[in-house]
């Protein structure tokens, strides 16, 4: 089994696989050329190639800065209220931000939502098109998530969301979801790469926090390797709809319909 590490960490700090070379000259003048922090590291595949692995982190800024003056007023008051769950969350734990914020990407994520399907489907989506398009500085998992529970209360107001931690780690079952999640993710970020290195050799990438991705169980070399990954991260999402429902005993609401975008702005 050939394992390429997708993330290095040096001096406390991730770096992810951006590229590969055949020769460390070309791999280390890719590096100088980088406007981000950048090091080379021999990956052992059919034969020795160079990887290239950069970092970003950016200085924070206040989530209040952001212009949402391209948007309409009811995607701009969903965006905010993306950007508050996000904000509380930054507030209470001081995150890293790992790249600018990016509110198109959470209109896009929004805007590609089909309303008034079951429930489980619609928050599917929800969850499953903030994390895919990765529009927030860090912390988009745990956002997507307090989005959803936004969007259920709106329709239950009594509802209560299932217990997700312990002493700060996710519980077993969320877990699950979360690294299934993110490996789901990673290959989205780059398909060609990934396609790239298993033709060279590749059985496997790890990503930060251990998470191996065996290649052999994804299809990264189809012909619409980014829409097939999103398909699976769906479908992945919606089944976690379904437990998520179920641990909260609100299996009810898995058997109710959406009303729709219009109706979910208004109870909001």
């Amino acid at each position: 089994m050939t394992t390429v590490p997708y993330h290095l960490q040096h001096d406390g700090r991730d770096y992810a696989l951006q590229y590969v070379h055949s020769s460390e000259a070309d791999a280390k003048a890719d590096s100088n050329e980088r406007d981000t922090a950048a090091l080379v590291q021999p990956l052992e595949l059919d034969r020795r190639y160079y990887g290239v692995y950069t970092i970003s982190t950016i200085e924070k800024h206040s989530t209040e800065a952001a212009d949402l003056s391209d948007y309409n007023a009811d995607d701009t008051y969903l965006i905010d209220s993306v950007l508050s769950i996000f904000d509380v969350i930054d507030d209470d734990q001081n995150l890293v931000w790992y790249k600018p914020l990016e509110p198109d990407r959470i209109a896009d994520a929004l805007a590609r939502v089909e309303w008034r399907q079951a429930i489980p489907n619609v928050s599917g989506q929800l969850l499953s098109n903030l994390i895919l398009a990765h529009g927030l500085p860090n912390a988009n998992h745990r956002t997507a998530l307090g989005f959803l529970n936004a969007y259920l209360a709106t329709i239950e107001p009594a509802f209560e969301p299932p217990a997700t931690t312990t002493n700060d780690e996710w519980v077993d079952w969320i877990d699950e979801y979360i690294t299934e999640s993110k490996r789901l993710l990673t290959l989205t970020t780059n398909p060609r790469l990934f396609a790239w290195l298993i033709e060279h050799g590749a059985t496997q990438v790890e990503r930060k926090d251990s998470i191996q991705i065996p290649l052999d169980e994804y299809d990264i070399e189809s012909d619409d390797p980014w829409g097939d990954l999103s398909a699976d991260h769906e479908q992945l999402s919606i089944g976690f709809v379904h437990t998520y429902l179920a641990r909260a005993g609100a299996r009810e609401l898995a058997e109710q319909r959406d009303d729709g975008k219009q109706a979910f702005i208004s109870r909001l």
